[in-house]
């Protein structure tokens, strides 16, 4: 098991401090030095609860699905979760990590693959292990000058036999200016609890069972079944898959349908209480900043702080949540420069978010207008007698960068689709297990003939 001693936050901020006696180094080593296995079962423990209810609503879609009906012991989540590494070479770990923005090259020119993020040429330099990470950040957002990115990290290993065995890891970055600041002034501890947002956010136990590998950051060119050359039928899957958004986007649906019903009101209500505590130190970080830095800069860090942790939230509750309404208080003491006009200040956000709505993107043009509209913000500009907060500004400005509303299906009723069909998400997951369960027994009947076999991320 990945060692606890190591905090979740890797607190190599600038590219000098990556060197093989840094954080990710020690990360890196606990990773490779894990019992695999082990890995495997402390993640189904983890996510157990999703797991259970995710086989629920399978079972009761398997009674009406278009294909033949999967035996009921076929439909084992849990076993499934244990026996896909042995397809596919790798575990992804579903608890997030924070990184420094600085482990990457800022304007790189040798990107691998699209979503890549290649490492700064000073750490290559001075940590041998980078070259055993593979990178794929599908988004960089900016906020108020800031850098904020979600993606995984892959680290290749190897099991007790010597074979490959990648540990993928969910991990967001931090703007390294702002971590900076957290280390300068002993408030290390606000990236420990932002990083808790992402506390039951993390979608990656579907990802580990729906094997999608056409194409693949997580699985790579090279699996236990692709040199057992029995990856066709899983490939196929992913070809009706139509494309790695869609993918991606049946991946997030498919995990907001087992959250709302596994989350319980009282959980909800922790978020809340999880994010007022948060709020609350970054009121007091921001007031220490105040001492040596101006209002606005103090204010583009305070901005920064609320919208990293306000976007993870919007995965796992509505963005039209009435629990949002507890916020108000503790979003509104961060703001700290009072020369801004909130009624104009909306304005202007109003007028970016249609502008935003010109773009070709449907779901996105939905989600924006429902949620201007659910915080009332066209008639709270015109009628001076309605208060316009600071947390209606913050929650408008994160979901026009981040777009939740997209993925998450709050607001629109876009389909997931499979062979270019319109399909229930939980339709397209039996068609994945039906492929598994054909796929396992000739696998295993090759398995002994391939080892011992290494693995290498998406890199031929």
């Amino acid at each position: 098991m990945i060692s606890t001693k190591h905090s979740r936050v890797v607190w190599d901020i600038l590219p000098e401090d990556f060197n093989q006696n840094g954080h990710l180094q020690k990360l890196i080593n606990s990773v490779k030095e894990s019992d695999f296995e082990e890995l495997v079962e402390t993640e189904i423990q983890r996510t157990a609860r999703f797991l259970e209810e995710w086989e629920k609503q399978l079972l009761h879609e398997n009674q009406s699905a278009a294909i033949p009906p999967l035996q009921s012991q076929e439909i084992d989540l849990t076993q499934l979760f244990r026996k896909t590494p042995q397809l596919s070479g790798v575990i992804y770990l579903s608890h997030n990590y924070v990184m420094s923005e600085a482990l990457f090259e800022e304007f790189p020119q040798n990107k691998r693959h699209l979503t890549d993020r290649v490492v700064h040429e000073r750490i290559q330099q001075h940590l041998p292990a980078w070259q055993d990470l593979t990178f794929s950040f599908p988004r960089q957002y900016k906020f108020d000058g800031f850098y904020n990115s979600w993606g995984f990290v892959r680290i290749e290993r190897s099991d007790a036999e010597i074979n490959g065995k990648a540990v993928l890891l969910s991990v967001n970055t931090l703007d390294p200016h702002i971590m900076a600041l957290m280390k300068k002034h002993e408030f290390t501890h606000l990236a420990e609890l932002y990083n808790r947002a992402w506390d039951g956010a993390i979608h990656d136990y579907i990802h580990h069972i729906a094997l999608y590998t056409n194409p693949s950051f997580g699985i790579g060119k090279l699996s236990p079944m692709s040199l057992a050359d029995e990856h066709h039928l899983i490939d196929g899957w992913g070809s009706n898959m139509l494309d790695t958004f869609n993918y991606e986007y049946w991946a997030h649906f498919t995990h907001r349908l087992i959250t709302e019903k596994v989350l319980t009101q009282d959980e909800k209500e922790k978020i809340i209480s999880h994010a007022i505590q948060y709020f609350n130190e970054v009121s007091v970080f921001l007031s220490i900043l105040l001492k040596d830095h101006s209002i606005k800069f103090v204010q583009r860090v305070s901005n920064y702080l609320v919208h990293i942790y306000l976007w993870p939230i919007h995965v796992l509750l509505h963005s039209l949540d009435p629990l949002f309404e507890k916020l108000i208080d503790a979003v509104g003491q961060l703001q700290v420069d009072f020369s801004v006009d909130l009624r104009h200040e909306a304005a202007i956000k109003m007028q970016l978010s249609q502008e935003n709505e010109k773009t070709p993107d449907h779901p996105r043009v939905i989600a924006l207008k429902e949620l201007v509209k659910g915080l009332r913000l066209h008639e709270k500009i015109e009628n001076p007698s309605q208060n316009i907060t600071w947390l209606d500004l913050m929650r408008l400005s994160v979901d026009m960068i981040v777009q939740r509303g997209v993925y998450e299906k709050w607001f629109h009723h876009q389909h997931v689709l499979y062979k270019n069909t319109p399909t229930h998400p939980h339709i397209v997951m039996l068609h994945m297990i039906k492929i598994l369960s054909e796929t396992f027994p000739r696998f295993m009947q090759k398995q002994a003939s391939i080892q011992p076999y290494t693995l290498k991320g998406i890199v031929p």
